[in-house]
This record gives C-alpha cells, sequence and structure tokens, in this order.
C-alpha cells in the first residue's frame, strides 16, 4: 500500500476535533504522528473505544500505541510533559516519543504570557497562559533553548541558564512572578522534570524512525485562523505558524519530500467554535445550534468559556484556499456531525443555511478534493468519504 502523509489542521479557530481525526488516520500500521507547531497549549481528544485522552505533548495516535515525533518547531514544557506522562501511565499507556530537538518553554516564559494577560484587563488577547508566544519571541531574539541543549549539562549550568532568564526577563515581569522564579526549591522541581523529559525524549534521527514504509499524520495545533501570520486577525493569534508549510519544511530537512502523497485535510465542525478574545462573527448560543454537552471544551482562567457560531463559509473556503499547495491534495473533515444530526450550519449571503451534509459537500467540490465526516472522537469510528 502507498504511503500516506496527512497534514491534519483546524479550519477555523481550533476545538474542530484535530485528535479524534489524527487518530484515525494514524490508525494503520507503522503509522507515526508528528507534532510541529505550538506546545502542550493543544488539548486534543481522542479516544479508543475503551480509554479517552486530552493530548497536549503526545499524539493523538497514542491510545492505538503510535509513537510521536516533536519536530524542531514544538515547544517542550518539561512540567506538563512529566504530568501527562504519568497520567497516561496511570491509565496504562506509557507513550513512545521522539525529539527532533524541540524548543523548551519554561516559567519565565508561562509567568510573562499570564503577566502581560492580567494587564490587558478587558482587552485580552486570548492567551492560553502557557508561554508559547514568549517561547517564540525568545528564539526570535537568538534565546531559543532547545532540549539538546540540556542533554549533557551539570546542574550548576542549569542554574547558569535560570538566572539568565529571570536576567531576561526581569524589567517584564511583577515582583510575585519574580519571587516565584527566585524559590530555589521551584527551580530544581523544575530540573528534576526536565531531566524525566529528556530520558523519554531520545533525539529521532538515532532510530531510523522515517521508514519508507511508514504513514506519517501531522497533527497541527490552533486553527488556520490564529496562525502567527494571520495579520487581519492581530492580535488575538498564537504564537505559532498553524499552516502546511510547516509540515512541508519537516519532509524536505528529513529528506521525505516528494516520496509520498500527501493530503491537507482542513477539519471543522458543522458549527464553529472558539476558545479566548476576539472577534468571532455571527456568534451565537450553543442551544442555537445543538442540545448535546461538549464535555471536551472547558472554561480556564485565561480562555474564559466556550464560544460558538454559524460558519462563516465564505472565510471557509478563504481559509482552504490560502493553504493551497500544488504538490498537495486538499480533503475537508466535518466532525460531529451526530450533534448537528447531519446538518451544516453556515451562513453565505448573508443568510442562515442549515444544508443537509451532502448537499454542503457537493457544494464544496471546487475547493476541495474531498469531503469526509465522522462523529465520534473514537478512532475505532472511521472516517466516512461523502464523495472523493
Amino acid at each position: 500500500m502507498k504511503r500516506q502523509i496527512s497534514i491534519v489542521m483546524g479550519a477555523n479557530w481550533g476545538d474542530e476535533g484535530k485528535g479524534s481525526v489524527t487518530a484515525k488516520l494514524a490508525d494503520r500500521e507503522g503509522a507515526i504522528v508528528v507534532l510541529c507547531n505550538g506546545g502542550p497549549q493543544r488539548g486534543h481528544t481522542s479516544s479508543n473505544g475503551k480509554v479517552s485522552h486530552t493530548f497536549h505533548h503526545f499524539g493523538s495516535g497514542t491510545l492505538n500505541r503510535k509513537p510521536t515525533v516533536l519536530a524542531r518547531e514544538f515547544m517542550v514544557n518539561p512540567m506538563a510533559f512529566v504530568e501527562e506522562w504519568n497520567e497516561l501511565k496511570e491509565k496504562g499507556f506509557e507513550p513512545s516519543v521522539y525529539g527532533e530537538n524541540p524548543l523548551v518553554t519554561f516559567p519565565h516564559d508561562m509567568l510573562f504570557n499570564q503577566h502581560l494577560e492580567r494587564l490587558r484587563g478587558g482587552e485580552r488577547h486570548g492567551s492560553c497562559g502557557m508561554g508559547i508566544w514568549a517561547t517564540q519571541c525568545r528564539a526570535n531574539e537568538n534565546f531559543g533553548l532547545r532540549l539538546e541543549d540540556f542533554r549533557h549539562i551539570e546542574k550548576s549550568e542549569f542554574d547558569r541558564i535560570w538566572r539568565k532568564l529571570i536576567d531576561f526577563y526581569k524589567d517584564k515581569l511583577d515582583f510575585s512572578s519574580m519571587k516565584f522564579l527566585e524559590d530555589p526549591n521551584f527551580k530544581d522541581h523544575y530540573w528534576q522534570d526536565l531531566q524525566h523529559t529528556l530520558k523519554c525524549v531520545p533525539l529521532v534521527d538515532k532510530f531510523g524512525i522515517f521508514d519508507v514504509s511508514k504513514d506519517i499524520v501531522f497533527e497541527m495545533g490552533q486553527g488556520l485562523e490564529l496562525d502567527m501570520n494571520r495579520k487581519d486577525n492581530m492580535p488575538h493569534i498564537s504564537g505559532s505558524d498553524v499552516g502546511v508549510d510547516v509540515p512541508l519544511r519537516f519532509l524536505e530537512r528529513n529528506e521525505l519530500k516528494g516520496k509520498a502523497e500527501v493530503t491537507s485535510y482542513f477539519v471543522t465542525r458543522p458549527y464553529v467554535t472558539r476558545h479566548g478574545a476576539g472577534p468571532l462573527k455571527y456568534e451565537c448560543a450553543k442551544e442555537d445550534l445543538f442540545y448535546a454537552d461538549d464535555l471536551t471544551n472547558v472554561p480556564n482562567e485565561w480562555q474564559g468559556p466556550q464560544r460558538y457560531a454559524r460558519i462563516d463559509v465564505n472565510r471557509l473556503i478563504r481559509n482552504i484556499h490560502m493553504e493551497k499547495r500544488a504538490e498537495v491534495k486538499r480533503a475537508l473533515v466535518i466532525t460531529h456531525v451526530d450533534e448537528t444530526f447531519g446538518q451544516v450550519l453556515y451562513v453565505e449571503d448573508g443568510k442562515d443555511v442549515d444544508r443537509n451534509m451532502n448537499v454542503f459537500a457537493e457544494n464544496m467540490r471546487h475547493h476541495v478534493d474531498g469531503v469526509f465526516a465522522s462523529d465520534s472522537d473514537s478512532s475505532l469510528d472511521p472516517l466516512r468519504s461523502v464523495w472523493t
């Protein structure tokens, strides 16, 4: 069977069901999942029919024993990594994970993001408080610390780097944050978590994991509307590149480009969701769209409650066309279709439209090479082809 390379990305503002789609696409022998943008701010839920988990640091194929690769563009947070590692072990899973020398997020970055968001008051950007933007900005200032930088250093050298990070942020943080970072017990706890992470994440190039027969599924974080390059949505954007170019660069530097068929899967619900501040056209109450409980998306301190809207169909089409690449096929995936009884809820020419999924798919024929649908977060429930 021909090797498949899949790029799973959110077509809107995130929370579209990328985790379940990734798990379904990776449910082939020898498949691997690559995380190549953002960090543990992602929350992708998947189930193997018995166990469910919301993934942050690991690919959504983990419950089906699929290995994860953390690319150079990914951001590892050792504290969050160890916490999730232990959660998965308690559920009976020890993740198989490799690193392409990803960036490392420090508590300094998290505290800086959180401090900025507090200062914004009613003008919050919608930060998740996980230090993603700060980590990326620090890397852009030639202070991007990577996991392999810590593979063989002594504790004294780590202490020096910790101090350097305090100096980097000292004029940007409040007194309480600085006091937190000066606590030696907190610093030592982070050091232990970093050592645990290093043991769990060997370098990928030592293991020949990219055998030519293996499928690769890129599991992107966030949605295309939150891409760091989307100036039209500033300041309510993420600190990572959400689109197709990052996976293509990964394939090129690992000498995999041109060796298999590549397909981008644009994922949306039959409506739109959004966490955090910022505009959301056609926003409405959840009850105006569907009545099922949304158990995955719960309020949090930094982003507030989940928000809902009808799909702006012209914007959806625009997002898909912005990611058009000659060498990449395109498919649309509509998840959670059971919640709306097979209807897609969108706005076209200023009017609310409810269309059967098959009719909606037919209308998308000129913009993608195929349309798929799914109900459940379980990898046991495969993607259904509406048309290809």
